[in-house]
């Protein structure tokens, strides 16, 4: 028999990374020049690395803004320390630190089409979301199991955490580091000033932020309402995320289209 604790770690990757890897795949074949499978790939383990200084750096800023590791975000002295708290470990951190690990990651050679920094940024987005959805996944399983929820239970439990994140959250990532890639793009090809990338990477902090902020105020304001409720409080901030990313993307066709023909009306 497999003990509980490797049951529930196996279980927990199964529901975490599962579908993360149909976005992936969703994703990339969203690129009419498909980019090479392994590096794409590759990008994806960096975002999968990436969570490591993540949870270093939120520590370190839990630590520096609300004086210990051991005081969550939710139980901040005011407001005000939970919107810097927020905006430093979990947003801005988590931000920089994915598109950093990205740039760093890429070979400026794959680069040649807008589109190429989207589908690579989110290849690095969705690592770094799998590797914290399992986290989660897996706190819920044996939060569960020590609760006395029973197997079942757990497994409800586990299977409602696991599909929250793989759509809330999950899609979030993609929408605020696929921004990032698009830019960099465009930074790379066409020399679009750094302060239009700078300016790119705070709007997608904040966005991140306002995701974060209404999480908090929907478990504290809203515990007493259905879990739906909750949910639904959250969704303002992930479709204003989204609708980024849905321009981001209307514009890198739009891009991939004119280079293409200008690379045709060269050869002709």
């Amino acid at each position: 028999m497999v003990p509980v604790d490797a049951a529930a770690t196996i279980a927990s990757a199964v529901l975490a990374y599962l579908p993360i890897v149909a976005w992936l795949i969703f994703f990339y074949t969203r690129d009419r020049s498909p980019e090479p499978k392994r590096a794409v790939v590759v990008m994806f383990l960096l975002g999968v690395g990436a969570t490591v200084p993540a949870a270093v750096a939120n520590t370190t800023w839990q630590e520096f803004l609300l004086g210990s590791r051991f005081l969550t975000f939710e139980l901040a002295a005011s407001p005000a320390v939970s919107v810097a708290a927020y905006t430093a470990a979990a947003a801005f951190s988590e931000e920089l630190l994915k598109a950093g690990v990205a740039w760093l990651g890429l070979r400026r050679s794959l680069l040649d089409e807008p589109m190429d920094g989207i589908i690579y940024f989110t290849a690095v987005s969705l690592g770094f979301a799998a590797a914290e959805n399992f986290d989660y996944v897996l706190g819920t399983f044996r939060g569960t199991l020590s609760g006395g929820l029973g197997t079942i239970g757990t497994f409800q439990a586990a299977g409602i955490t696991a599909g929250e994140r793989a759509v809330l959250n999950t899609l979030g990532h993609v929408a605020w580091t696929a921004t990032i890639g698009y830019l960099v793009a465009q930074h790379t090809l066409r020399r679009l000033q750094k302060r239009v990338v700078v300016g790119g990477l705070v709007l997608v902090a904040a966005l991140h932020t306002l995701f974060n902020l209404s999480h908090i105020a929907a478990v504290r304001l809203l515990r007493d309402d259905p879990h739906l409720v909750q949910v639904a409080a959250m969704l303002p901030a992930l479709l204003v995320s989204l609708g980024v990313l849905a321009i981001v993307f209307k514009r890198a066709r739009r891009d991939d289209a004119v280079q293409q023909e200008q690379q045709k009306g060269r050869r002709d």
